[in-house]
């Protein structure tokens, strides 16, 4: 039943019901309080020749109670965060894929080629505790690989730093 449901903590919301003989309008309808939760903000800088400088999209995460801490407080969980020069031209990219715990970091040279991509394992969305993982490479700004490194899913570094002439 809902009952032992609610209380083997399945179901943590209440029950809506609702009685549509008076009619129902959505917008008094304020049955699911979480609504909001879930919801992604996006957030816009300028640089004064009114290029886009910043842009970060992140999603409101609320406090939550915790077995151990008692709760852990609420944050904003990056989703997306891009950088650009006075340019227009991408410097920075940070993705942070939803329900994934990985998070890629590329930094770009002038000239809009790779300059470094970085992955990191996240541990901890709330405090963005992460280890390194994957591929990590460096570029020349002509495009060639200039160095490798590859992590294990423990964040150690498994076999040989790679480097590279600009020649390849």
């Amino acid at each position: 039943t809902f009952e032992e449901l609610r209380l083997a903590n399945v179901y943590t919301r209440k029950r809506q019901e609702i009685s549509l003989a008076a009619g129902f309008d959505s917008n008094e309808d304020d049955s699911d309080g979480d609504e909001a939760d879930g919801n992604l903000f996006t957030e816009r800088q300028h640089h004064d020749n009114g290029q886009l400088k910043y842009i970060r999209t992140h999603l409101y995460m609320p406090a939550e109670p915790h077995p151990e801490k008692g709760y852990v407080p609420a944050c904003d969980r990056l989703v997306e965060e891009k950088h650009y020069n006075p340019d227009g031209v991408c410097m920075l990219d940070v993705h942070f894929g939803l329900g994934q715990p990985y998070l890629s970091r590329k930094h770009y040279h002038p000239n809009q080629r790779l300059k470094s991509e970085k992955l990191f394992y996240v541990e901890e969305e709330r405090t963005m505790k992460c280890r390194k993982a994957g591929h990590w490479r460096t570029y020349y700004e002509s495009g060639g690989m200039e160095g490798e490194m590859q992590y294990d899913g423990n964040g150690v570094r498994v076999g040989f730093c790679k480097r590279y002439n600009e020649d390849g």
